[in-house]
């Protein structure tokens, strides 16, 4: 049998009568639930896929054809050439996309920093400034031993890095969320 649900679908802060199926549907929006993954789709076509796994939420973000070479951040520009996605953009510097992990963070993450409340898409209840130069450091995936790497990682470096910090548990969640992601 498949698992309980692990998340619940609010619109506006009410749960839609109709969601016997982990979804709704609206004139904007539709959303899908099964087993544990939630796809999200407005009538442009862009979608939001959302698994909830038992230790980890992976996002997966597809804007419509419309917003190809339209979009910036920290999902990239959406041209098709990865190559240019680490873009500054404060600066058009471009980051390799061999940089290390901490130059990725010091360089591009930190640009990406929602300061002020008036910049958040989340209502002011729910928004937490966070200055971009906090002293918070990131552990870097590069930076890990991936001799120490249990042997169901296959040595990827991300799925290291969720061991170190999260146990055993982890490891498992993370090939069951990146098993249909590359």
């Amino acid at each position: 049998g498949l698992a309980p649900t692990r998340y619940i679908l609010l619109l506006n802060g009410t749960e839609p009568v109709d969601d016997s199926d982990g979804g709704a549907s609206g004139n904007y929006l539709t959303a899908t639930g099964f087993d544990n993954v939630l796809t999200i789709e407005d009538v442009s076509g862009n979608v939001v896929k959302a698994s909830f796994l038992k230790d980890l939420i992976v996002l997966q973000v597809a804007p419509r054809d419309g917003c190809f070479n339209k979009t910036f951040g920290l999902s990239g520009n959406n041209n098709g050439d990865k190559s240019d996605d680490l873009t500054v953009e404060s600066t058009g510097e471009i980051l390799p996309e061999d940089s290390s992990s901490s130059d990725i963070f010091e360089k591009f993450v930190r640009t990406q920093i929602i300061s002020e409340e008036s910049e958040s898409l989340f209502p002011a209840e729910d928004f937490v400034p966070v200055s971009s130069d906090d002293a918070f450091t990131p552990i870097f995936s590069d930076q890990l031993d991936l001799s120490l790497c249990p042997a169901a990682c296959n040595s990827n470096a991300a799925c290291c890095l969720d061991a170190s910090q999260g146990g055993e548990d982890l490891v498992e969640a993370f090939a069951v969320a990146t098993k249909d992601i590359e």
